[in-house]
């Protein structure tokens, strides 16, 4: 069904995640958005090879814990999602904060939701082996049937009332969408057609939600243009100067800290025997240490 995503571009806002971005660009599809949230090499090369013009407008929205590599090889515009990271409050840049947990999908889902989308419309999220035991889509950037390593499988209810197989990450995935959708104040409709049933959702085929749900015109990519107009070179300079000083004054904190624990450890070196004393003689302690 994802050849229906053709001409929706300015009636929908369309989010990929980082391992559709290739199927979807190569099929004439520009989504507003790509998420990606994974710190491996493997995922950067998910966003090698294109060039400017064809990812033009379409806004990485990474959290920032990707690798670096990722944002020097992807020549279109970027948009950092923080995630609720104790680290990321530490920076002290306050830009807001997702509750985004485990998949890029997920993350899609948070971002759909903190954008004011209503109803969130979900394809292509199978959280499932296709019936064939294939285990992703044909085009993938690694193949239609990877490696997923040693991870549990079982059985859950399918889209279509059936029992279809997954694995423990994707049914912790389709975990996380629940969790979500609970407290989620508007509709999420899953649209993959086959896959895992996802508890919240409404099911039906992706035409049937486009006729119901998506005519009116309202281009996302000018509301996302929009939102982000009022930054500006002067506050990515004074977000880095900020960054910059509390990562220098915690430098100097780890530096005194491991000063004060050298301190620590060399006064119980000296005082190995008396210790050992004590430990093997335990009672009132009759002299004081030499501290």
């Amino acid at each position: 069904n994802k050849h229906l995503l053709k001409g929706l571009e300015e009636k929908a806002l369309i989010i990929s995640v980082d391992a559709s971005l290739r199927i979807l660009i190569e099929m004439g599809v520009k989504p507003h958005l790509v998420t990606s949230l994974e710190r491996v090499e493997p995922t950067v090369r998910l966003f090698d090879g294109f060039s400017q013009e064809q990812v033009e407008d379409v806004y990485l929205a990474a959290c920032p814990v990707v690798l670096p590599e990722m944002y020097e090889i992807y020549p279109g515009p970027r948009i950092i999602v923080y995630r609720n990271f104790d680290h990321f409050r530490w920076l002290g840049v306050d830009k807001g904060i997702l509750e985004i947990k485990q998949s890029a999908g997920n993350m899609a889902f948070k971002l759909a939701e903190a954008m004011g989308c209503n109803p969130i419309i979900l394809i292509g999220q199978d959280l499932a082996y296709a019936r064939d035991g294939r285990t992703h889509a044909l085009g993938t950037t690694f193949g239609e049937n990877q490696e997923l390593g040693p991870d549990g499988q079982l059985e859950v209810m399918g889209n279509d009332g059936e029992p279809i197989m997954t694995n423990n990450t994707w049914n912790s995935f389709r975990k996380a969408y629940e969790i979500d959708i609970a407290g989620y104040q508007g509709r999420c409709i899953n649209c993959t057609e086959g896959g895992a049933y996802i508890n919240g959702t409404e099911v039906m085929t992706f035409q049937e939600a486009i006729d119901r749900y998506i005519n009116d015109t309202f281009h996302p990519l000018t509301v996302i243009k929009d939102s982000i107009k009022d930054f500006s070179t002067d506050s990515i300079q004074k977000d880095i100067e900020s960054v910059s000083h509390i990562i220098e004054t915690t430098k100097n904190n780890l530096i005194r800290m491991k000063e004060y624990c050298q301190t620590a450890f060399d006064l119980i070196k000296e005082n190995h025997s008396h210790l050992q004393a004590i430990i093997d003689n335990p009672g009132p302690i009759s002299e004081d240490f030499d501290l």
